[in-house]
């Protein structure tokens, strides 16, 4: 690395650690009369930090990635936390999946949780789809699941198809078996139109089985329409 990038490297982490005390300080003033307005100034600073995320993400050094890590995993604010993880989430390194996984379990708030999934749904299917198979599966919060079930849907594959036929056929919570049903629905018809009927025929909870007459209905597919006039036809 030449003298004049690892100078602007120095400055763009320095740029990231002093804003959040900067704005501490200036809250801790707030009470002067020529303080105006400081949620504005706080507002103004995070674009700045996340603009500067964006900066070091542009650079292939193994710092940059290191710092792109820590702010992913310990800045205060998770507008900034949330960008570091987007940026995480092309670098694809073993230490960048190491450090989303962590997030994706142990960060304290949600939404930055949920941009992990992002992250691995922009993956190919053979690093980002097992992980979510996993978050879908067992995450303790039924938005993770319901989160992880929805990138499925989009990215398809085996795995999220074996994970969604478990899901249905098992004592999944019902929000959650709904979220398959719309999965279902945004897949290729010759793969998701026979589960639809599958679970409008046939499945034990109401709300379900209507959720997938409901996709049936917007599908453009002969065996749709005639699965939907064998259960009107049904005595």
């Amino acid at each position: 690395m030449t003298r004049q990038k690892a100078a602007m490297l120095a400055a763009l982490v320095l740029l990231l650690a002093i804003i959040p005390m900067a704005y501490l300080w200036v809250t801790f003033l707030q009470e002067d009369e020529t303080v105006q307005d400081t949620a504005l100034v706080h507002e103004v600073d995070i674009e700045l930090q996340k603009q500067a995320l964006f900066a070091l993400s542009q650079s292939s050094s193994e710092q940059s990635l290191k710092h792109l890590i820590e702010f992913a995993t310990t800045h205060a604010h998770p507008e900034v936390r949330k960008q570091a993880i987007f940026w995480l989430g092309q670098k694809q390194s073993r230490a960048a999946l190491e450090a989303l996984d962590q997030i994706a379990e142990e960060d304290p708030s949600l939404e930055v949780q949920k941009q992990v999934l992002f992250a691995y749904s922009q993956m190919s299917q053979e690093v980002g789809s097992p992980r979510l198979v996993r978050i879908a599966r067992s995450h303790e919060h039924r938005e993770m699941q319901e989160q992880a079930i929805f990138w499925l849907g989009q990215q398809g594959g085996e795995d999220a198809l074996a994970l969604f036929d478990e899901i249905i056929a098992g004592e999944a919570e019902v929000e959650v078996q709904k979220k398959v049903v719309f999965a279902f629905s945004q897949m290729s018809n010759d793969i998701g139109v026979p589960r639809l009927i599958t679970v409008a025929k046939g499945h034990p909870n109401d709300e379900v089985r209507k959720q997938a007459v409901f996709w049936l209905g917007q599908a453009n597919d002969d065996r749709a329409r005639e699965a939907l006039v064998e259960i009107v036809q049904r005595q």
